[in-house]
């Protein structure tokens, strides 16, 4: 019997890999300008507050997978949370950063005054899109060593779960 393809409904994406979803919404992000910089305001984050887990969030929701809150189910988990190789995220599984590929969270703990640390998502080879002060940008987050992170970087794979509602 042949098989049937899904027909995509207006602004949604069929693809075999969640990687590669993820991926693709938060490139989409970027290209579309959304606001991450640390001046803006969005989804109940405050100006003057740091948003690399928002942002991870949203991707995460608009690529169709349940993002991980906290108990309660309004606030992401902080960078800190995932960047905690002992905490166990539903659906989620650490991998080797040198397997990290596209869709991929990466995120590295640290005693920051005022945040927990910085994620962000794999988006190609040796390449992480994340919110800096300034807004959404592409750089070698995780991948490239840096004296002032001592704290190992955790790269989450997403392995399954129910689909965001």
């Amino acid at each position: 019997m042949p098989q049937v393809k899904p027909i995509p409904m207006p602004g949604t994406l069929i693809t075999q890999d969640p990687g590669d979803r993820i991926g693709e919404t938060a490139e989409k992000m970027l290209k579309a300008g959304a606001r991450y910089g640390l001046n803006d305001v969005v989804g109940g984050f405050h100006k003057g507050e740091y948003k690399c887990n928002k942002f991870v969030y949203d991707a995460l929701k608009r690529s169709g997978i349940d993002a991980p809150v906290y108990p309660g189910g309004e606030w992401p988990y902080q960078a800190g949370v995932w960047g905690n190789p002992k905490f166990k995220i539903p659906g989620w599984t650490i991998v080797d950063l040198a397997d990290a590929k596209r869709g991929d969270v990466v995120a590295q703990r640290r005693g920051y005054r005022d945040a927990t640390g910085h994620v962000g998502i794999v988006v190609g080879s040796g390449q992480t899109l994340s919110a800096h002060n300034e807004g959404l940008g592409i750089d070698g987050y995780g991948f490239e060593s840096d004296p002032k992170w001592t704290e190992p970087v955790v790269v989450s794979r997403y392995v399954g779960g129910r689909s965001a509602p």
